[in-house]
């Protein structure tokens, strides 16, 4: 037979059981709160990571492009210098030329000298 006190104990024994899981859903979605704040955050690192990644992809395509340039006026600067060096050996080429020919303008001037010193 269902009495009065049985009936009240079942709906306290149910209020009881509501409140422990009332407390636990609470629980779980303090989690879930927690839980979305993670995600969050990753997904804010992710994002800052993806933007350094192509900083650093876009820096690195601006040195390889630099070091293209640079070499390439690294060339024209050794196809100057190689020019520049044949240019020089000319020019000490014909500054023997014409030291000889000097010696050899002053040897006939001296030659000169002495014939018409002896005369």
């Amino acid at each position: 037979m269902i009495t009065l006190a049985g009936l009240r104990k079942e709906i306290d024994d149910t209020r009881f059981l509501l409140n422990e899981k009332n407390r636990g859903n609470a629980d779980l979605q303090a989690e879930i709160a927690a839980t979305r704040e993670q995600i969050a955050r990753r997904e804010a690192e992710i994002y800052a990571s993806s933007r350094d990644c192509q900083q650093k992809a876009d820096t690195g395509c601006a040195l390889r492009t630099d070091i293209d340039n640079l070499s390439h006026e690294l060339a024209n600067l050794r196809e100057e210098k190689c020019r520049d060096g044949q240019e020089i050996q000319r020019m000490r080429d014909l500054n023997a030329i014409k030291e000889r020919e000097n010696a050899d303008g002053a040897q006939r001037i001296k030659s000169t000298d002495y014939a018409l010193y002896q005369n």
